[in-house]
């Protein structure tokens, strides 16, 4: 049986990033009716997949000038692969993309993981007179292109409202765990250890810098803390701050940084922690939005210490998973003492946080797209 021809394109993500690859791309391949291609930058240590090929399009920092030349090496990728559908998740590739479509006709799902306007406007990735401009520029393109796109995949519920060109060709699918084969959770006691882990992207306005606050005034009243900050950091500037925050703080240690970091060693990193730390500062960027980490740390289930953002709290408390703080302004000894009488996890397995339940939804949108030719 000749199989569909399926490509995942990506320039700020890795070949082997999480969602293209442990979740939709090995979802798809088992299936065995889809031939499956994932087109993103290079990492040092790919994964081998007899379903799945790769194609690296470059292996410098993703904010590099060679990331200007990205688009055209992904189109030529693309002419290679010739897939009966493309699944882009970067707004940058949609020109190209559509190109082909226009050329030699493919199905075009846009993956929205990201409300990239809104990252652009309220984050201080840009320069500031930028951000309107190219935020409004990021939307238009957008807009205009629906015509062209024949589903979109939208990672977040709040998209749905945000983002009403989307509308009736849409299948929100959530990034939740999916599990690669690693060990499953330990047993924890509520008290005896607390070693902290801040994981995936780390940047400002995630909280890494409340991340080591947090570790710092915590240190001051129980010596045994310890923090790991795992991930990779676009911008050096921060990466060398933190550096110099921790060089004489032993109890946190920094994996990755300079380069992704794979998602086996960050899932053993949360696997081996007693604590998970979500301190995203408030951003219009992310406020209605639900980090991965939420969802990884609840299948290890990990304590989590969280900003005090209602929608994930509402959804934390409701399986017992969290202590709500404000990384701003809170009380050390009123956390430990919080974390050492809380039974976390009361309610038992959930089966709302794992791929599953998207796993049945991206199979059948895939299935609707192909037949429909």
């Amino acid at each position: 049986m000749r199989k569909t021809k399926i490509a995942f394109a990506s320039i700020l993500k890795p070949v082997d990033e999480p969602r293209m690859y442990e979740k939709m791309g090995l979802s798809l391949d088992q299936t065995n009716k889809y031939e499956i291609n994932i087109i993103g930058f290079s990492t040092k240590n790919i994964s081998k997949s007899a379903g799945i090929q790769w194609h690296p399009i470059y292996n410098s920092p993703r904010l590099s000038f060679k990331r200007l030349l990205a688009p055209w090496k992904c189109y030529r990728k693309i002419l290679k692969v010739k897939p009966e559908v493309i699944i882009l998740n970067t707004p940058e590739l949609l020109i190209v993309i559509i190109a082909y479509k226009i050329i030699f006709g493919s199905k075009i799902i846009y993956d929205i993981r990201e409300n990239y306007p809104e990252n652009i406007r309220y984050t201080n990735t840009y320069p500031r007179l930028l951000r309107p401009f190219l935020a409004s520029l990021v939307r238009g393109l957008e807009i205009l292109s629906k015509p062209f796109i024949d589903h979109y995949f939208l990672a977040e519920k709040s998209y749905a409202a945000a983002m009403a060109f989307t509308r009736n060709k849409r299948t929100i699918i959530e990034n939740k765990f999916k599990n690669p084969g690693l060990p499953l959770p330990k047993t924890r006691i509520a008290g005896h250890h607390f070693k902290m882990v801040y994981s995936g992207t780390i940047a400002e306005n995630y909280g890494i810098l409340e991340a080591i606050h947090f570790a710092e005034k915590l240190f001051e009243y129980r010596k045994d803390i310890t923090l790991t900050i795992i991930g990779y950091c676009a911008k050096p500037k921060l990466l060398q701050e933190i550096k110099k925050l921790i060089a004489d703080k032993p109890y946190i240690r920094l994996i990755g940084g300079e380069k992704p970091v794979p998602h086996t060693e960050v899932l053993k990193a949360i696997g081996d922690a007693d604590v998970g730390l979500v301190p995203y500062r408030s951003n219009k960027s992310t406020d209605n939005c639900f980090p991965t980490k939420i969802y990884e740390y609840m299948a290890y289930r990990l304590p989590l210490i969280l900003q005090n953002n209602p929608y994930w709290v509402d959804f934390c408390l409701s399986h017992g998973s969290c202590i709500p703080i404000d990384f701003l302004s809170f009380d050390p000894e009123k956390v430990l003492d919080k974390y050492s009488k809380t039974t976390f996890y009361r309610t038992g397995k959930s089966m709302d946080i794992y791929w599953e339940t998207e796993e049945v939804k991206l199979l059948q949108a895939i299935e609707n797209l192909v037949s429909d030719k």
